[in-house]
């Protein structure tokens, strides 16, 4: 069963770790964004808007231990502070979503690609929810195509935009 289906007390249950109230909060919170990275803040945020007490470091705790536990994913923005999102073994978190000029929408899915945008954007200090991106395509690159692995055929720019 993928782990986008389950409920959160069985996705922790899966996961070995104890169902408490804080771990759901911080798992229902993440899931309205999957795509974006929270930090310890923006978690303590949410708790004190839905009216649950908790600590700066609870956050932390909880945040730590979703990601040992194999849940979140961690990384550091471009002040070195850890920021934390669903871990990429979630499927939609790897499809990237993108608006063509024409009106067409185009879905690319590839956790490859995901994981590099994210990356720069993060040290771009971006938000991955709503960064806006402009991709272009150099056709005079060669070719990255290898036998066995034709998933990347062309090399591909992104180039943030503010």
């Amino acid at each position: 069963m993928p782990s986008e289906t389950l409920s959160p007390e069985r996705l922790l249950q899966k996961h070995g770790l104890r169902v408490t109230a804080s771990r759901l909060a911080v798992l229902a919170e993440m899931r309205k964004q999957p795509q974006r990275f929270f930090r310890p803040e923006d978690i303590l945020r949410a708790w004190m808007h839905d009216g649950q007490p908790g600590r700066i470091s609870s956050a932390y705790r909880v945040l730590a231990e979703l990601a040992q536990g194999g849940l979140l994913h961690r990384a550091r923005n471009p002040s070195g502070q850890a920021v934390y999102r669903l871990a990429a073994n979630q499927p939609a978190l790897s499809r990237l979503r993108l608006s063509l000029p024409d009106g067409r929408e185009l879905v690319i899915d590839d956790s490859v690609l995901r994981a590099c945008i994210d990356q720069h954007a993060l040290e771009q200090g971006a938000d991955i929810g709503t960064l806006s991106l402009r991709l272009s395509v150099d056709e005079n690159a060669p070719s990255l195509e290898k036998p066995g692995n034709p998933t990347v055929d062309r090399k591909i720019r992104a180039i943030f935009k503010d």
